[in-house]
């Protein structure tokens, strides 16, 4: 099954919508800007676009080898955490200079991602379905769905004070949240979607072409999110055995009828496997050896929820693939349908395993339940289980779960969009702090080390000048917490300029009244409050 002509052109229009959509608190941000207040293109997350930005400062100097910002440890580096360092080096090959070059190129980035992972879920829901009307809503579901997050903050239906609703947060499990946040995002869940896709279409049609795009779209994956091509492989492993063991058609259920083994996805899906060991290898064998990579590796942890908050964090689209699947109202004769359920099952299981990284796996959940929703809602159309009023609106009815899946993901765009507006601390910097920032681009070294007293300005020196900093991010900082009480107590007067040479400090920046402790240090730059200090080491 392919993409017909017609649907071309839908899928056009359809993704630049839903891009457009998810950029408008970036234009918020950017209509908000002063003289005074500088827009640093965060609209969430500010702690890991600093980061981003910052290695793709690292990627434009030449770097290849991935090294932590947000800490003053000396670093042998590794090959890991690649996209960032690549769009970097892609960067050199665009106009422009400095910071405002590399954030054009990250815009256009979560562009171009957006808009291919948009194409890369409409091309699996095309091997999924051969209704153009399915394929569009279940397209338009995974993308866009979210949960009941809208409706437990209305409510205060909040089962752990502490834990907010996840889709207002977790990022990793809402195309649409990546379409508005991080393109690495869309990039390895365009991946996925791709090489479950080409699997699927290679059971139907075999093709060398296909068989090397799911090869090789395993180790690009890899290169971006380790983990993310086990839920492909778990995908493809699922349609694998239905094309194995499902009983031929019109021949019936008996065991004598099943199929012969199919030796050549067999030998796909190990190639495939292969073609991602050496760079998962080589990645755990890097967080394990080098000592300040494992040392993040230790303090990187992303553990899930309660179980609740998942089952609300899906909101409609959810608890009918739930019903689908428990009521095996989906045809696992297909392969297709073998894969979404595999996906859809073994990812809540991975979830709860014990690694550090449990919600990670959680990773595009809307694809597989948005599957599971579409075969639900068409097996109560073509059963005669919805009422006849219900079942001759159709239309209506589905446009009407479409928006009530995609309420929080509505709220999400609205929300940031307001917020950009009221010029938060963590997006706006005071103009004084960025001209300084700027102005240390053409003073600082590459591997020298800044030292500020406010976390939203050691950001904005990793991510504006490409600086390393002293701390800054609760998890890229090594002790992130005992640094932080250290910066305090210098800034408050309690340690002096030996103690910021022996951190391996090249550059403190201060604002407002200078702290005791920059006594001894060399004042190069003073404007409008803002002044830096050289650290003779």
């Amino acid at each position: 099954m392919q993409l017909r002509s017609r649907e071309i052109g839908w899928l056009t229009a359809a993704s630049l919508l839903l891009v457009l959509a998810s950029s408008l608190p970036h234009i918020a941000g950017h209509l908000a800007e002063t003289n005074d207040r500088i827009f640093n293109g965060a609209v969430f997350d500010r702690q890991d676009q600093a980061v981003y930005l910052a290695m793709m400062h690292a990627g434009e100097a030449g770097e290849w080898a991935y090294r932590y910002r947000f800490t003053a440890e000396e670093q042998e580096g590794a090959y890991v955490r690649q996209y960032y360092l690549t769009l970097g080096r892609l960067a050199r090959l665009f106009p422009g200079e400095g910071h405002l070059r590399l954030t054009d190129v990250f815009e256009d980035a979560r562009w171009v991602s957006g808009l291919a992972m948009c194409a890369a879920v409409l091309m699996l829901f095309t091997q999924l379905f051969e209704s153009i009307f399915a394929r569009r809503f279940g397209f338009l579901l995974a993308v866009t769905s979210s949960g009941f997050g809208w409706l437990q903050l209305l409510t205060g239906l909040i089962p752990d004070p502490g834990i907010s609703p996840i889709d207002f947060w977790l990022f990793d499990a809402y195309p649409f949240f990546g379409l508005i946040t991080f393109p690495h995002f869309t990039s390895v869940i365009g991946l996925l979607a791709v090489m479950i896709a080409l699997f699927l279409s290679d059971l139907r049609a075999p093709a060398s072409w296909k068989a090397a795009g799911v090869i090789l779209a395993g180790p690009a994956a890899v290169w971006i999110q380790p983990f993310a091509p086990l839920l492909a492989d778990v995908a493809m492993s699922g349609a694998f055995f239905s094309a194995w063991l499902a009983p031929q058609p019109g021949i019936g259920a008996s065991p004598a009828a099943k199929r012969s083994f199919p030796w050549r996805p067999f030998a796909v899906l190990a190639a495939a496997g292969l073609a991602q060991a050496p760079l998962l290898i080589y990645n755990l064998s890097v967080f394990r050896s080098d000592p300040v990579m494992a040392a993040f590796a230790g303090q990187n942890v992303t553990l899930s929820p309660p179980p609740v908050y998942y089952l609300l964090g899906f909101g409609p689209a959810g608890l009918l693939a739930l019903w689908a699947g428990l009521a095996r109202r989906v045809n696992l004769s297909r392969p297709g349908a073998a894969a979404m359920l595999a996906w859809a099952a073994a990812a809540p299981v991975l979830a709860y395993l014990p690694w550090a990284y449990q919600r990670r796996f959680m990773l595009a959940y809307t694809i597989p339940i948005s599957a599971l929703a579409v075969w639900g809602l068409r097996y109560l159309w073509q059963r005669g289980s919805a009422a006849a009023w219900i079942r001759a609106k159709q239309s209506i009815w589905v446009f009407l779960f479409l928006f009530a899946a995609s309420l929080s993901s509505l709220a999400l765009v609205l929300g940031f969009f307001a917020r950009m507006a009221a010029r938060p601390d963590e997006s706006f910097d005071p103009a004084p702090v960025v001209r300084a920032a700027d102005w240390l681009v053409g003073q600082a070294g590459e591997d020298d080390v800044a030292l500020a007293a406010r976390v939203e300005t050691s950001r904005l020196l990793a991510a504006r000048a490409g600086l390393q900093v002293y701390w800054g991010h609760p998890i890229e900082t090594l002790d992130a917490s005992a640094k932080e009480a250290l910066v305090a107590r210098f800034f408050a007067g309690e340690l002096d300029a030996d103690w910021v040479a022996g951190q391996g400090v090249d550059w403190v920046l201060v604002e407002g009244a200078a702290p005791p402790g920059v006594a001894g240090l060399a004042q190069v730059y003073d404007d409008d409050g803002v002044r830096l200090y050289r650290v003779n080491r």
